[in-house]
């Protein structure tokens, strides 16, 4: 089966060239730190050009972390939706993190691992200093509790089983009235002061 290259192969220089608007692109085997053959670099050299590419035409780079973002994103959602603005800040600060940390695993770690640590050694649970954060995560980390959270949250009600649903035909019927001249539009206007707009 024929390899797909997006670039083309130099073979003296031993480097991938692409011109692109104009511009003229290279990337060498050295500096994508393969072996300097063509058929030992060329994925590399397409995965080199398509996040240049994307720079290049001003897109956003794919995340690094696809699914440590995503469980991030969801956890910060939780505590917002559960009135925790303590953590929204910190789950917010984790996810600008996300795609630049060496240990991105290590930004899922538990939000209160010291107290949690303080508690289980004022119980007299002996856990040795200077134990790797990984395995003291495994131990004392919510992974599990984060589950039940996800699993426990209460499911939105159905549209029209809410006060903003009722409101706005309230005011679909206000406005009707309206148009059909049975109120006036300063007691259309009145109307529509007096009713707080609802998500």
């Amino acid at each position: 089966m024929p390899r797909l290259t997006l670039m083309t192969w130099e073979p003296g220089p031993r480097r991938w060239k692409k011109i692109y608007r104009g511009e003229h692109h290279t990337i060498s085997c050295k500096q994508l730190g393969v072996q300097e053959t063509k058929d030992a670099s060329y994925r590399h050299a397409n995965a080199w050009w398509q996040t240049k590419r994307a720079e290049t035409d001003g897109l956003p780079q794919p995340h690094s972390e696809p699914e440590i973002l995503a469980e991030l994103t969801r956890r910060r959602d939780w505590a917002r939706e559960n009135n925790l603005p303590e953590w929204v800040e910190e789950y917010n600060r984790r996810i600008d993190l996300s795609d630049r940390s060496d240990d991105p695993s290590s930004l899922l770690f538990s939000l209160n691992i010291d107290r949690r640590l303080e508690g289980m050694r004022a119980l007299g649970v002996k856990i040795p200093a200077g134990l790797d954060h990984h395995a003291l995560n495994a131990i004392l980390g919510e992974g599990r509790l984060w589950e039940e959270r996800y699993r426990h949250a209460p499911e939105p009600p159905p549209a029209e089983r809410t006060v903003g649903f009722h409101v706005d035909r309230y005011m679909a019927f206000q406005l009707s009235r309206q148009r059909t001249e049975q109120i006036s539009i300063s007691d259309y206007g009145a109307i529509q002061e007096q009713v707080p707009s609802l998500p």
